[in-house]
């Protein structure tokens, strides 16, 4: 049977079954697009940081018309088109986590304001001081400021004025509070009670934003002397005990705007039939018994208010919620499966060419599902490499375009702003057998690219009753084009070498039957997929099809990983060591030496241990444990240095017979290979001296460290990998459970880089004599140490995804441009472990 998809416009649909997804559907799509019912690649976000990057942690972004302006540090920046520029005096809290903004226009109301009683009727009298148009910036630990234009156009900070500070003819105070919102003339924000809970909702003079003072006397004066009795929190309102989480506006009748709490939401309308000191009182309606994450997580689709919460998505309609008590959808259910079992504690929305964005946490890692409001659809994931936690969203408008910032803990992105189209992946639905009885083989697809200008690589993914079967990549060769510009269609112009592209795959050689099969696809052409298609064989006979080749086929790199192989030969060993050992070790090296079209063999450390005669990394062990087996493939091999290789000079005989500095990178047609110095001995005694630091400062200050922060900034290869023998984390009971303070100092040194952060997609590390693989907060860490020296005890971790304790095993690493396949294997070629990582 031919399985064709050609319709892409149902959008991403996981409450369904995958065998049984409408014609149009998709399981899940990853950075791209749908609208032109084709499946087009997004460009990936550039890094705006520039020089905030060495201010402090990034506390907020808004925008204000053309202007993007960021909080760092305590301090407050603007950006237009140039690096970003310091606004003078601004000072709050660099210790705040987050900063909290609202733009407000100029009072409307400028006299001075007097009630005949807190139930009467208000009065003006003489002109009293006006506020400007301002930013006004809140952080819930000290007094707001305001950002402003002076009169020569000059952006200007200034704090505002407190409630000790207040007259009737220079009405201006705002309490210390948090979440601002300008709604409806008036400026409401959330502060705490006497008891310290985030849970009042305190509100200014309608008219007036900068005016916290509701209850003024015939005069025009102020009540009480004390704030607690006459400023904010007089004239608050509540919805619930709990810390207010958000303030929002939303479509609603009545002036209602949202509140959420952690533990509920609500709208809350204004009472003009219940006025006290001539303003409205509250009324409050329950929309959930849940509450969003924080005040950047709710936003606005097509009239709906959505927001996310600890387990999902949900949205209401605020017009529907005034006429019908409770009504309320969770919005997310095709996209559910993505965000089962994960709490989220982080998350922001926005809006971008008419998608709604939710970014949060997935199975997947962090990402930001794109909601096609023009399609009513979520249509794609996007995850962008080396992008953690994106915390808010903001939209400037220059020059008629819309551009679109996010912030996360550290760093400032716009969105789409790279020239590099991300990699795609997608996966639609599985094909099953049209009768119980017969099984199903994927024997060749077939995928169709329109518009491939630039070219780019093509993969394909076999599955096969849900497990990775095979995968093959093509490459799609760039088109000349012919730029004429033409007014009117049809004209002769555009692509000059076709219209389209295809890319096909022969799999006959390698799948199995199955009960289903599917394809994934991955790719990063600049190409439009309008087109995919299978061929699948039902039955235990298959008629004879056939062979279709692949266009512009490309070779996969193949690495191998191996460490704690440096055993002399058997004639120099020590007693101490079973005669296991020297025979595991000489096996391994055989099968290794044996593999075909290696690519390098990388080596994770302690390759030279030393005897009775001889100290380990000296350069009689060096030439007995490594010259010994691998000197014939000297030049393939990238080893570094373990802590039984540093010997008496800090490893340099080590790095002298490899012909290595120190610390180097290494680049193949698709990884950028960065080889580092651990530093560490036997006695966790750190000997690199570009390993030096002082504290507060910590490892990743060294030079070593920052050396590889700029390389791997600079590098333009989607495979970054780390290869140092004492890994951030492991299992080993020897070195996790450790008492000893040198070694404990040392693995919290390690543990503290930030290297996914940095860009790494991958480290491969030793030290323990094991073969396992961890998730290090969603970074894989592979360990390769079981080159025959005896087995290491090790405890059950947590974040431990494969542990083995054989005594001889390595791992295969098989990569292409867009993935890279993990193996590990024993001594006789048997699978232990596999794990596919897409890049």
């Amino acid at each position: 049977m031919l399985a064709t998809k050609t319709n892409f416009l149902g959008g991403i649909n996981q409450l369904s079954d995958i065998t049984h997804l409408g014609p149009d559907e998709y399981w899940l799509l990853v950075n791209a697009r749908v609208r032109k019912n084709a499946v087009e690649a997004v460009n990936l976000p550039i890094d705006v940081t520039g020089n905030l990057s060495v201010v402090g942690a990034i506390q907020d972004i808004i925008a204000a018309g053309d202007v993007l302006i960021c909080f760092a540090g305590g301090k407050a920046y603007y950006k237009t088109t140039t690096d970003w520029q310091l606004i003078p005096s601004f000072t709050m809290n660099s210790a705040a986590e987050r900063v909290y903004c609202a733009l407000v226009p100029a009072s409307s109301i400028n006299f001075v304001r007097s009630v005949t009683s807190s139930t009467g009727s208000v009065g003006f009298a003489g002109p009293s001081g006006a506020s400007p148009s301002a930013l006004v910036v809140m952080d819930g630990i000290s007094q707001p400021w305001i950002i402003t234009l002076d009169s020569s156009n000059l952006v200007i900070a200034r704090p505002v004025g407190t409630y000790s500070a207040w007259t009737k003819t220079n009405p201006e105070y705002a309490p210390i509070a948090n979440y601002p919102l300008f709604f409806n003339g008036v400026l409401y924000c959330a502060m705490k009670d006497s008891n310290g809970i985030l849970n009042q909702i305190v509100r200014s003079v309608t008219g007036n934003p900068l005016n916290f003072v509701i209850a003024v006397d015939t005069n025009g004066d102020k009540t009480n002397v004390s704030e607690s009795l006459g400023g904010a929190l007089a004239m608050s309102t509540s919805v619930d005990y709990n810390n207010i989480t958000a303030l929002s506006a939303i479509n609603s009748v009545e002036g209602g705007f949202f509140v959420g709490s952690s533990k509920a939401s609500f709208i809350v309308y204004p009472d003009y039939n219940n006025l006290i000191y001539a303003e409205p009182t509250f009324r409050n309606q329950s929309i959930s018994s849940i509450g969003p994450l924080n005040q950047d997580s709710v936003v606005d689709v097509l009239g709906d208010a959505a927001f996310v919460h600890d387990t999902g998505i949900r949205s209401f309609n605020g017009i529907m919620q005034f006429r019908y008590e409770g009504r309320n959808a969770p919005f997310s259910g095709p996209i559910n499966s993505l965000l089962d079992g994960i709490t989220q504690t982080k998350a922001a929305t926005g809006t971008h060419d008419n998608y709604a964005l939710f970014a949060l946490k997935t199975i997947y890692g962090n990402g930001i599902l794109f909601y096609d409001m023009l399609m009513s659809k979520f249509v794609s994931l996007d995850i962008y490499p080396g992008i953690g936690n994106i915390r808010k969203f903001a939209t400037t408008l220059v020059g008629g375009l819309r551009y679109t910032y996010f912030m996360t803990d550290d760093n400032v992105y716009r969105l789409f702003g790279a020239t590099e189209k991300a990699v795609v992946t997608m996966y639609g639905n599985e094909v099953i057998p049209t009768d119980n009885n017969k099984t199903v083989r994927l024997q060749t697809a077939r995928l169709l690219f329109n518009n491939v200008v630039v070219g780019g690589n093509v993969e394909a993914i076999l599955y096969v009753n849900g497990q990775i079967s095979n995968r093959k990549v093509v490459n799609l060769d760039s088109n000349p084009t012919n730029n004429t510009v033409q007014s009117s269609i049809p004209f002769n112009g555009g692509l000059s070498n076709g219209v389209c592209s295809v890319a096909e795959f022969n799999f006959m050689d390698s799948s199995p039957d199955g009960d289903r099969v599917g394809i994934m696809v991955r790719f990063d052409t600049d190409g439009l997929l309008v087109s995919a298609s299978a061929d699948v064989q039902e039955g235990t006979v298959w008629q004879r099809v056939k062979s279709l080749g692949t266009l512009s086929s490309i070779a996969f790199e193949n690495f191998v990983v191996i460490g704690n192989d440096g055993l002399p030969p058997a004639a120099q060993g020590s007693a101490l060591l079973p005669a296991s050992a020297f025979e595991n070790r000489d096996r391994l090296n055989s099968r290794l030496k044996g593999l075909q079209n290696v690519t390098k063999f990388i080596g994770t450390g302690n390759h030279a241990y030393g005897t009775s005669v001889y100290n380990a990394g000296t350069p009689q062990a060096i030439l007995a444990c490594i010259d010994t087996y691998w000197g014939n493939l000297k030049s393939q091999c990238l080893f570094v240095p373990g802590i039984f290789d540093t010997g008496a000079y800090s490893s340099s005989d080590f790095f002298n017979y490899f012909g290595l500095l120190r610390y180097s990178k290494t680049t193949t047609d698709y990884v950028d290979i960065f080889l580092i110095n651990s530093g560490f001995d036997v006695l966790f005694a750190q000997t690199e001296l570009s390993n030096s630091f002082t504290p507060p400062q910590g490892l990743k200050d060294s030079v070593q460290f920052q050396w590889l922060r700029n390389q791997l900034s600079l590098s333009t290869k989607r495979h970054k990998w780390v290869v140092m023998s004492v890994p951030p984390v492991l299992s080993d009971v020897t070195y996790k459970d450790s008492t000893d303070p040198a070694t404990i100092a040392a693995f919290a040194q390690v543990a503290s880089l930030p290297l996914k952060e940095w860009g790494v997609t991958a480290v491969l590390a030793g030290t323990a004599n094991m073969v396992e693989m961890l998730d290090w907060n969603g970074l894989p860490v592979i360990i390769s140490g079981s080159g025959g020296f005896p087995v290491s005890t090790n405890t059950t971790a947590t974040n431990t995804m494969f542990l083995s304790t054989t005594a001889a095993a390595y791992w295969e690493i098989r990569v292409s441009k867009l993935s890279a396949e993990f193996v590990c294997k024993t001594i006789d070629g048997t699978i232990i472990d596999r794990y596919f990582q897409s890049i």
